[in-house]
């Protein structure tokens, strides 16, 4: 059984003075999760999961910052759980680069590797996938 999250997006009404819409983001967690992967993710390695997820487009990229991470978790220290995401294929990372080569941001995806292709407009910044001579990354590797 693979892993899997159902990740929505979609509009809700607010009724405020103001009746203001708003994009709203749904995570849907299947039976499959509840008996597979709630099992193997446990404590801050939900918390930060359910982040990275809840920051995801709708390709599952994120590029949710550690301090953002750590506000909405409360965990002080995230790379521990971050590198056990990555390790069990739940979380990829890659880093980026601007048009000048130089290493500008991290990019993560939800259960499947990142596109060497793409290129991402992050805080401003048009940024690709920074290329490295190694093959790409599988998970289990964490840098």
């Amino acid at each position: 059984m693979g892993k899997e999250v159902t990740i929505a997006y979609g509009n809700e009404i607010q009724l405020t003075r103001i009746g203001k819409k708003q994009q709203q983001i749904f995570l849907k967690f299947s039976p499959a999760f509840k008996e597979a992967q709630l099992k193997e993710l446990k404590g801050k390695s939900l918390s930060v999961f359910i982040c990275y997820a809840l920051h995801s487009n709708n390709e599952g990229y994120t590029w949710v910052d550690d301090k953002t991470i750590k506000k909405e978790t409360g965990y002080d220290n995230t790379r521990e759980a971050r590198q056990n995401l990555i390790k069990k294929g739940y979380l990829y990372q890659e880093r980026l680069k601007n048009k000048k080569n130089q290493v500008k941001d991290y990019i993560y995806r939800i259960f499947q590797p990142i596109e060497t292709n793409k290129t991402f407009l992050i805080r401003g910044m048009e940024l690709s996938v920074f290329s490295n001579p190694c093959p790409s990354k599988s998970p289990g590797q964490v840098f």
